[in-house]
């Protein structure tokens, strides 16, 4: 399957994606000064070419998506997985500042 990396990084699934960060950055104690997508030409075929990066003001931190991904997040097919993700990463800039 053959995507084109613009029209997925600015799709329904990316927007909810990164909205989701957003909100709950704020849940784990985080202030973002950043976040934007970028596209990893180099990664293999059907791995995690999408990359949401975020900056807080206390570090940062590059989540990996598949295609599948992020048109699975609208879908319910894998909201809970990618939400489960993004968790453990905020928690992890956190945690490496020493706030946990």
């Amino acid at each position: 399957m053959t995507h084109d990396h613009l029209e997925i990084e600015h799709s329904a699934g990316t927007r909810q994606i990164a909205a989701f960060c957003s909100a709950i950055s704020q849940d784990v104690g985080l202030e973002l000064t950043a976040i934007w997508w970028s596209w990893h030409s180099t990664a293999p075929a059907g791995g995690a070419r999408h990359h949401l990066n975020v900056k807080a003001t206390i570090g940062s931190y590059d989540f990996g998506f598949t295609c599948a991904d992020i048109e699975g997040y609208p879908t319910g097919e894998s909201t809970t997985a990618v939400q489960a993700h993004i968790r453990a990463g905020l928690q992890d800039i956190v945690r490496g500042a020493g706030l946990l």
